[in-house]
């Protein structure tokens, strides 16, 4: 799941009793770690503005804990930091998970094979993924002399895992993920909180899911993957092509910037918006969108998009 999206499910509620008449799909934002830490004040006012108005009648108790037991076991708006930490710390501990690196000159590498998962969770840290001509996988992390990034790998899914999640680090912390060229994954997730994330080169999987909190996230080649799922918070997302049968994208405050592969024709796109701003190709909505539709239902590609008061802008890459 994206973990911060359940929390924000909230914020929708203060947006409807002020009248602004957002959805609560239109404002899950759907950021990371960090940007709980960055809205946690933000939330507590929306809390207590709800709290007031009688928001949180019956109905809707009964609605937000059929989410929470559908998409968390965990209780994340309760203690999901404490959590976070307990599930790296055991996984840390499992000598068949933890990978050993190699430390010259400050960066720390590693050295994988076979990996067709790539699961990312980072905060406050700098990723960068980006193909070479070697057959292997590797990492490299650079910055991090408390090594607070772990390298974990269990069979084929490699997951690269930042631990401490209190403060920004002090020097800069950036962590590389190489890959072969032409690789087939079969999953590519990867979250970044206030941080930075750079696609560097063409990314090919089953499935693709990128999602940004207060940070900035950014490709510079085509992913191609049959279903594309991306996230922003109150960052940027700005994406060069993109290429899937399914798309599903979802933004908070921030922005959300991407060009799709083909034509606007090939593709069916529904959106659902507060107040915000959404073009797609040609059309261009403003204020309070609403629900709209575009495109041909019978089109071989569909995206969905939800947005609260950010901006979403796609554009296609033939006229």
């Amino acid at each position: 799941m994206k973990k911060f999206t359940k929390g924000m499910l909230i914020t929708a509620g203060v947006f409807g009793v002020l009248g602004i008449g957002l959805s609560a799909g239109g404002v899950a934002m759907g950021a990371t770690v960090d940007s709980v830490k960055i809205l946690r004040d933000f939330r507590d006012r929306v809390n207590t503005e709800l709290t007031e108005t009688d928001y949180y009648d019956d109905d809707m108790d009964d609605r937000y804990d059929d989410y929470d037991d559908r998409y968390d076991d965990d209780d994340y708006d309760d203690d999901y930091d404490n959590d976070y930490e307990e599930r790296h710390d055991r996984a840390a501990t499992k000598s068949t998970d933890a990978v050993q690196g190699t430390t010259e000159d400050g960066v720390r590498s590693y050295t994988l094979n076979d990996v067709t998962k790539l699961d990312v969770e980072l905060t406050w840290d700098s990723f960068v993924m980006e193909s070479w001509d070697k057959n292997s996988f590797g990492v490299e992390i650079e910055g991090d002399e408390r090594e607070e990034v772990s390298v974990l790998q269990q069979g084929q899914e490699v997951k690269i895992v930042s631990k401490k999640l209190e403060e920004k680090h002090e020097e800069p912390r950036t962590v590389t993920f190489y890959y072969p060229e032409k690789t087939n994954f079969r999953e590519v997730d990867i979250e970044i909180g206030a941080g930075t994330a750079e696609l560097m080169d063409a990314i090919i999987a089953d499935e693709f899911s990128f999602t940004v909190g207060a940070g900035e996230g950014n490709s510079y080649d085509r992913i191609n993957a049959g279903e594309i799922s991306l996230e922003v918070g109150v960052g940027l997302l700005d994406l060069d092509v993109i290429e899937a049968w399914e798309i599903d994208g979802e933004c908070g405050m921030g922005s959300l910037d991407a060009t799709f592969a083909g034509r606007e024709e090939d593709y069916f796109i529904k959106t659902e918006g507060g107040l915000n701003s959404i073009v797609i190709g040609s059309d261009e909505l403003g204020g309070i969108t609403g629900n709209h539709s575009f495109g041909n239902k019978g089109a071989a590609h569909t995206a969905e998009f939800e947005c609260g008061m950010g901006s979403i802008n796609i554009d296609f890459e033939e006229e």
